[in-house]
């Protein structure tokens, strides 16, 4: 019977108890932000360049930017890729980049058409060379 009580308390309860557990969290998050001013101060100078470079290579970037400067970034990109050694997560960040590049840059030398070829087929097989 108590314990049904209780949950019958906490129902009736039930937006105190919110409004406790959310003021209780910011008055931790301002005690830690007081006590560690420095370090939030160093994250809100960083949080605007995290932005840029987040949108570095964004849909909108990839349409406005030049032809000469998209493969100069292209270029910077490859470079970062090139020596990115064995960390497997930011090699495949940059190669994922990398398409992005290529596919832009393929629809822009199509002027947005896709390329089409004959299958050739020959007599071994498909797109064997004829050494006739």
């Amino acid at each position: 019977m108590k314990e049904y009580k209780m949950v019958k308390w906490i129902g009736n309860h039930k937006k105190q108890l919110l409004l406790i557990g959310i003021g209780s969290a910011t008055i931790l998050a301002v005690v830690a932000g007081v006590k560690n001013k420095e370090a939030v101060s160093e994250l809100l100078k960083k949080i605007p360049k995290e932005v840029e470079e987040a949108n570095r290579y964004s849909n909108k970037w990839f349409s406005e930017v030049s032809d000469s400067e998209l493969e100069r970034e292209r270029e910077v990109v490859r470079k970062a890729f090139c020596s990115s050694g064995e960390d497997f997560e930011k090699s495949c960040k940059l190669q994922n980049l990398l398409y992005l590049f290529d596919d832009e840059m393929s629809k822009r030398a199509w002027n947005g058409e896709t390329p089409h070829v004959s299958n050739i087929h020959r007599e071994h097989g498909w797109y064997l060379f004829n050494d006739d």
